[in-house]
């Protein structure tokens, strides 16, 4: 049997890159779409990503433009679509979180899904989406609290926002809703021959393929971990819903969901909410029982801080559907400590 065809876009991410990895360690025929002759080099080069060269890059210095993607996703079985914009580097300015968050998430969604479109070979695409993405925004953050006994789904839907917004994650919110919504319409009015799994973590924590130092660990959703690790958060920030999933798990989704006998799309949709309900002063001490000398040295400690509200996971359906037991806080705490402290001793 012909080996499958798989595209995918944003594998020099955090998380792309672990899906990348899973894909050449389960021996698809992978065609990697990347910004540049650098990127694709730095993938080439990465140690963790076994079987590389195997793999097809294509470069597309911009996934916006119509028509960016058609040749990478010709004559493809399925397609991975990660690539977003995410605000690493502190706020953007209210007059530009437009231009340069949702208009970017939702263009680039499309050009996924028109080119899978126009490729009649492509019967599934993956699209990583967001658990704000489904989860309100005022309860996400400020004081609302979750209604009692209220659980997420991913066939959950919530109000788009329009800017201007109080802050970056504000509009990264939006970007998500936007994004997703985009998808939706798309998938109800064109009709096309494939179908779409969407894929919606909440803050995926775990080792970073990609990062080299420990600074750049915290450019992404290990930072919240980091920070009540080494104990800079103070539980002065709003209280948040516990919500969080391993990094690994998350990567073993977007695989799975390429079997379309497995994973069944109803009408031509599916949407994965995947997340473990957790309470945030839970990690720092997680972290100081696993790893006590590096509490003495004060690399860790066990006085991070951050305010809990109520979950609003249910993993049965993920767990049933994939065949799974998501991985516990224990494993994310200890999996991402452990790379933290390899990275500090090397610098």
């Amino acid at each position: 049997m012909a080996k499958e065809t798989v595209v995918i876009t944003g594998a020099t991410g955090f998380i792309g890159a672990r899906v990348l990895q899973l894909l050449l360690k389960r021996d698809y025929e992978v065609r990697i779409v990347v910004r540049s002759d650098g990127k694709a080099q730095a993938l080439r080069d990465n140690p963790h990503l076994q079987g590389i060269e195997r793999a097809t890059f294509v470069v597309v210095p911009d996934l916006l433009s119509p028509g960016a993607l058609d040749k990478a996703v010709a004559g493809a079985d399925s397609m991975i679509h990660l690539a977003s914009p995410i605000p690493l580097h502190g706020d953007i300015a209210p007059e530009r979180q437009h231009d340069e968050l949702i208009v970017p998430a939702v263009n680039a969604t499309l050009r996924a899904l028109e080119a899978a479109k126009k490729s009649s070979s492509v019967k599934r695409v993956v699209i990583t989406s967001s658990a704000v993405a489904i989860i309100s925004a005022s309860i996400l953050l400020p004081s609302e609290a979750p209604p009692s006994g209220r659980v997420v789904t991913g066939d959950d839907r919530v109000q788009e926002d329009q800017p201007p917004f109080p802050a970056a994650f504000a509009a990264y919110v939006a970007s998500k809703v936007a994004a997703l919504n985009a998808s939706d319409k798309f998938m109800k009015e064109q009709k096309p021959a494939f179908d779409v799994v969407n894929v919606m973590p909440p803050y995926v924590i775990g080792p970073n393929l990609i990062a080299k130092t420990a600074a750049q660990l915290y450019e992404g959703t290990n930072a919240v971990f980091l920070a009540l690790m080494t104990g800079r958060s103070d539980g002065s920030d709003p209280p948040e819903p516990g919500m969080a999933i391993h990094v690994d798990d998350v990567a073993r989704v977007h695989v799975d969901a390429l079997d379309r006998n497995k994973i069944k799309a109803r009408n031509g949709v599916e949407n994965c909410f995947l997340s473990q309900d957790i309470i945030w002063d839970d990690v720092p001490r997680i972290a100081a029982k696993k790893f006590p000398e590096a509490v003495k040295a004060g690399i860790l400690s066990p006085d991070g801080r951050k305010r809990s509200k109520p979950g609003l996971s249910n993993s049965s359906k993920v767990e049933k559907a994939f065949g799974m037991k998501l991985k516990p806080l224990d494993a994310m705490v200890t999996d991402l400590a452990s790379q933290y402290l390899e990275l500090i001793k090397g610098k």
